[in-house]
């Protein structure tokens, strides 16, 4: 079934597909498939949820491709939500060295300084149902500092980030949207259990100056919530 509703796809109707397999890391959210033909392979990528926004997704995700921090999407067909863009191979860390911190952090520090999207920040403390005093007490560090708001990621574990060599691959913007810088700073410290001085090395990199300690820290307890929240809602 799988095979005859991808053929019908205008870029394999002269492209045979010689096999079809499912990606070992599939996201929550989707699922995702290598389809090889006798000339290239893609990724195809079946959307599964209604909640999030699309389109905003494929518009975030193009912008990414044209600074080569992402695969580009090659065509999404809007009316069965299918996207596909050029499968490319590569591992995904779990632990970082400083030389793929560094990495990491100048793509970061690209993404956050070339997409646009015109919205609203996300309101985190709607989204966040907890009100232990730690979170509250978090939320009320955040509001002391100055935003800093950009287009974030907003989904940093190892899973949406594609090593080929030395180089980052940004995947999956799903969740991309307006957002404080810290929140993806903190997003990389949680999934990747960055020692405090790869923290410091971090946030001197991507700053380059000064920067608010005590904000990341607190962006670091509201990002593990909303991640100890999420997968709750889905187990």
């Amino acid at each position: 079934m799988l095979n005859r509703q991808i053929e019908k796809y205008p870029l394999f109707q002269d492209k045979p597909i010689l096999s079809i397999e499912p990606v070992a890391t599939q996201g929550y959210c989707n699922l995702n498939y290598k389809v090889t033909t006798d000339s290239q392979t893609y990724l195809v990528r079946k959307l599964l949820s209604n909640e999030l926004d699309r389109e905003k997704e494929y518009l975030l995700q193009q912008q990414a491709a044209a600074l080569g921090l992402s695969p580009k999407i090659i065509y999404f067909d809007r009316e069965d939500q299918v996207m596909m863009m050029p499968f490319i191979e590569g591992v995904h860390h779990q632990t970082l060295d400083i030389p793929q911190l560094t990495a990491l952090v100048d793509t970061l520090k690209q993404l956050h300084g070339n997409l646009h999207y015109d919205e609203a920040p996300i309101d985190l403390e709607m989204a966040i149902k907890s009100k232990e005093e730690s979170i509250t007490e978090a939320f009320e560090t955040i509001r002391n500092y100055p935003n800093e708001t950009v287009i974030c990621h907003n989904d940093l574990n190892p899973r949406n980030i594609l090593w080929q060599a030395e180089k980052p691959y940004m995947l999956d913007f799903e969740y991309a949207g307006m957002n404080d810088c810290y929140f993806d700073l903190a997003a990389v410290s949680v999934e990747f259990n960055l020692t405090k001085e790869q923290e410091r090395y971090m946030l001197h990199r991507y700053f380059e100056g000064s920067f608010f300690r005590e904000k990341f820290e607190a962006y670091k307890v509201v990002y593990a919530q909303l991640c100890k929240e999420w997968f709750s809602e889905r187990m």
